[in-house]
């Protein structure tokens, strides 16, 4: 799988995020709650490729050193974005995106608290909780329409925020608020963990390619799949048109049938969509005393069942289906 260094993918992409400051205790805490990946060239950003939930924003950093970020604890929605510099896992991401054939990539994390150190991380994590707050992360209560905003930006969500015992917590209350079943969820989830997915740069040279390259292939394999059931039932949809037809024409095809109505058409048709999809007829091209058991087992009238069938395969022999 091919690999970009950082100077190729910067001439390619570029970086924005909201950045802001809590103060608790007098104590100054850099956060940042949201972060767009996008490629140069592109004005609409209001929709994004994927949504990455990660565990914290790192050491991403705005572009300006001066940059003094608002201290706000409410409506972060409206803080602005700036420009940054970009971070290893950011440039991960681009790599993602340049495989994907993505524009927009949406950053949100479990914690909004910054830091590079996963152990300065953790001792900030600490000193937040212990003071009960928890506006630092997205997933919390207070900040449900937020994170739903962020959220409904793609269809596709893929978590990569490791496996920390500290965020434990955290990404266990992430995943309840995730599987709505309106998105498709994406991530290499550790196999000793329920709640663990693997981090996008984990070092290594090796396993970051192995990142790629596994979660290129589960990207592709789940919309290959979808594809894929989308043209079968196309497909179907196609034949039950096709079947319809020769069944109001078979008087023309076959010596000595009768002509019948559109509405005993469609009961034909129906009554195949209902055996199909309960597993009871599956495509076979003739009609033996096992198929007529399982016909006779699932309906009271299962001679008009059988008949059907009879009916659907004249119709791919006369199709040559």
């Amino acid at each position: 799988m091919s690999t970009w260094s950082s100077d190729q993918l910067i001439q390619d992409f570029n970086v924005i995020a909201r950045f802001y400051q809590i103060r608790l205790n007098n104590k100054l805490y850099l956060c940042r709650n949201h972060a767009l990946i996008i490629r140069r060239g592109v004005t609409n950003i209001d929709k994004s490729d994927a949504v990455i939930v990660m565990a914290n924003p790192g050491s991403c950093s705005p572009s300006d050193p001066e940059y003094d970020a608002p201290v706000v604890h409410h409506n972060l929605i409206n803080v602005p974005f700036v420009t940054v510099k970009a971070d290893p896992t950011q440039f991960q991401l681009m790599r993602l995106m340049k495989i994907m054939n993505w524009n927009v990539v949406s950053i949100i994390n479990l914690s909004d608290i910054c830091t590079g150190k996963i152990k300065d991380f953790c001792a900030k994590l600490k000193e937040v909780e212990n003071q009960n707050y928890k506006s630092h992360s997205i997933f919390s209560k207070n900040r449900d329409n937020e994170r739903e905003l962020f959220l409904k930006r793609s269809n596709k969500i893929i978590l990569a925020w490791g496996k920390n015992k500290y965020i434990r917590t955290l990404a266990i209350d992430a995943l309840k608020k995730v599987n709505t079943g309106e998105q498709k969820i994406f991530g290499l989830q550790y196999p000793d963990s329920g709640w663990g997915y693997r981090h996008p740069y984990p070092m290594l040279k090796e396993k970051c390619n192995q990142w790629l390259m596994e979660m290129w292939e589960q990207l592709v394999f789940i919309d290959k799949r979808v594809l894929d059931k989308k043209i079968k039932e196309v497909e179907f949809e196609l034949s039950q048109i096709k079947f319809k037809d020769f069944l109001l024409n078979k008087h023309r095809y076959i010596a000595g049938e009768k002509e019948i109505k559109e509405i005993s058409a469609n009961q034909y048709v129906n009554r195949l969509s209902n055996m199909i999809s309960k597993n009871i007829y599956n495509g076979e091209n003739q009609i033996d005393s096992q198929l007529i058991v399982k016909i006779q087992n699932q309906y009271k009238d299962w001679r008009t069942y059988v008949k059907t069938i009879d009916y659907y395969i004249k119709f791919k022999n006369h199709y040559q289906i």
